[in-house]
């Protein structure tokens, strides 16, 4: 009879852990994956942040350049406007140069603050978009790991199980006498 129960203990052990976990490999694998493929996607959009932010101080840098530009496009004609007096054909030919350079600059730097403003909408949607992908990834790491523990608790009581069956076998062999 003790050759017997000996290959009925072994069957239990081997039952007990090719058993399936309460979450699958290809679960775990495709939660793991897309827990890596978010946290690409997080690398990435902070690269194109700190893209957006490089471009918005070149613009911004370009703008303070510009806005220089324009300061001295101004004290020339004030300087235009005091000799006025004394050449006033000459003057009005400038004025008009002067007038049309002061458009374009205008022009020139509404067009400049368009495209920061939109940069700036930019890095506030990536902003949000990071928030909301790191929000994604921590629900996701919680869910691995409360999983994780489930498996880990049914794994223990399904060897307590068996080891409380192993017991009652031995206990009943013992009574028998065998």
């Amino acid at each position: 009879m003790n050759k017997n129960i000996l290959p009925a203990y072994i069957a239990i052990i081997a039952v007990t852990f090719a058993l399936p976990s309460c979450i699958s490999n290809k679960k775990y694998r495709e939660l793991d994956g897309s827990k890596m493929r978010l946290n690409e996607s997080f690398k990435r959009s902070q690269l194109e942040v700190r893209d957006l932010r490089a471009r918005t101080q070149t613009m911004t840098d370009q703008l303070a350049t510009q806005e220089q530009k324009y300061e001295s496009y101004m004290n020339e004609v004030r300087s235009i406007r005091s000799s006025y007096k004394q050449d006033s054909v000459r003057m009005q030919n400038l004025m008009s140069l002067v007038d049309l350079k002061v458009e374009e600059f205008t022009a020139y730097k509404i067009e400049t603050q368009k495209k920061i403003f939109g940069y700036e909408n930019e890095i506030v949607k990536l902003n949000t978009h990071i928030r909301k992908q790191d929000k994604v990834i921590q629900v996701l790491s919680f869910k691995i790991v409360k999983e994780r523990k489930q498996f880990v608790a049914q794994k223990k009581e399904i060897i307590n199980r068996y080891e409380r069956k192993i017991k009652n076998l031995a206990t009943i062999k013992s009574s028998n006498g065998v």
